[in-house]
């Protein structure tokens, strides 16, 4: 067996340490990082994370458009019957249809709240009758603004029977304004009518002053015929009108520049009304005033 040399062992040991030592104490600065060395592969995928915390609410959208319309509801129980009407100015009620029996009247040109006589002929003995101022259509008021039968046909058939107005009212007075008949009807079937103008408002006639149409009548739009008067004042100027023959107002168809001597005229007019009865009024300058019927018709 070799003898090792304790010696030279330990010295072998000290310069081994010393090199060791050496070599740390004079290593050099870091040379420049290597290339990246290729990616590993993919870990395995983790726990899942808690949840967040809810975010804030979002602004509303707009409003959408409006939906189809639904089906209609089942119909609702009626309701209760309304209160009974205020009753009427006077009753307008349905106007017979006309006879041949014959009546007149004391006046053709008057407002509805004037003095009015009828006298008729013609119908039967006893017959109770009722006189009506014919309105539009099929129906009247009953004159006296009664609600039956007025006077009774004497043993000849005749009657007379005077009135203080024909009455209706002041709503019925305004429907009444234009060309009306005065209808009689009979209980027992006789029948007879007269023509009048309703006036708006009544005209004040000189006791002393006559007007007549010398022809009776006038054609419609274009005829003339021949208006004498008497019982004016000598020299006044005549104005000749049908009143209230244009939507309420008059129509002037003539006039006379001065009366003669005799308080008299006789003057030409020409119409331009269309067919229908008028109240002619012959008004002078010096207060005269008198009135006429006028019918236009053809011929």
């Amino acid at each position: 067996m070799r003898k090792i040399n304790i010696k030279s062992a330990v010295l072998a040991i000290i310069v081994s340490v010393m090199s060791v030592a050496l070599f740390v104490g004079c290593e050099g600065s870091a040379g420049p990082q290597g290339t990246a060395g290729l990616q590993g592969p993919q870990g395995i995928q983790g726990e899942p994370g808690l949840p967040g915390l809810p975010g804030l609410q979002g602004i509303p959208g707009n409003q959408g458009p409006p939906g189809a319309q639904g089906p209609q509801g089942p119909q609702g129980i009626p309701g209760l019957q309304g209160a009974q009407g205020v009753q009427g100015d006077v009753s307008v009620v349905e106007v017979p249809a006309e006879d041949n029996s014959n009546i007149s009247v004391s006046k053709t040109n008057l407002t509805t709240s004037e003095a009015i006589t009828v006298n008729g002929s013609g119908f039967t003995v006893g017959e109770s009758i009722t006189l009506w101022l014919v309105l539009d259509g099929a129906q009247g008021i009953i004159v006296g603004g009664g609600t039956g039968s007025q006077v009774v046909a004497n043993g000849s058939g005749a009657f007379s029977a005077s009135f203080a107005e024909i009455g209706g009212g002041a709503v019925n007075h305004a429907r009444a304004i234009g060309a009306r008949t005065i209808l009689a009807e009979g209980a027992d079937g006789s029948r007879a009518s007269a023509g009048v103008n309703i006036i708006a408002k009544a005209v004040n006639v000189s006791p002393a002053s006559s007007l007549d149409v010398a022809e009776g009548y006038l054609e419609p739009v274009g005829g003339s015929a021949t208006v004498n008067g008497s019982g004016f004042q000598s020299g006044e100027a005549v104005a000749i009108h049908a009143v209230a023959a244009s939507g309420g107002l008059n129509v002037l168809v003539g006039s006379v520049a001065s009366v003669n001597e005799s308080g008299a005229f006789s003057v030409v007019v020409t119409n331009e009304m269309s067919a229908g009865v008028y109240s002619l009024e012959a008004k002078g300058t010096g207060g005269s005033v008198a009135t006429a019927p006028l019918w236009v018709v053809a011929k």
